[in-house]
């Protein structure tokens, strides 16, 4: 894996891989998203991204899911243990900077990153 790239296999494609990620998994309220973590066993984390249109247009939801992925992908070394997270989008992400979000990101991974250390 390329440290700043963001290959396929570090994304969440299947529904099941989202349920197993809902049902087992962790998750932290932000006002921007809903982030969801579970650990994966595996040597990298992985990223799922679920944006309504409840959200806004097309255009915005893809420049919401354009600013988490480049969060992700910039940060992903920083994320340990390695999980499977998703990212549900609420809807003030809309009106939100990409320091904003990347900020709130950054903080809620350092959160599970502290609270996992604990356990």
């Amino acid at each position: 894996m390329k440290q700043f790239g963001f290959s396929w296999e570090e994304r969440l494609h299947k529904r099941k891989e989202y349920l197993a990620v809902y049902r087992e998994g962790h998750r932290v309220f932000t006002p921007y998203f809903v982030l969801y973590f579970r650990e994966n066993g595996r040597q990298f984390s992985r990223l799922g991204i679920a944006a309504s249109r409840k959200v806004g247009r097309p255009v915005v939801r893809n420049r919401i899911r354009r600013r988490l992925r480049e969060s992700f992908r910039m940060n992903k070394q920083g994320i340990r243990p390695c999980s499977d997270l998703v990212v549900n989008v609420r809807r003030c992400a809309a009106a939100a900077t990409f320091l904003e979000i990347q900020g709130e990101f950054l903080r809620v991974v350092s959160r599970w990153k502290r609270r996992k250390q604990r356990s």
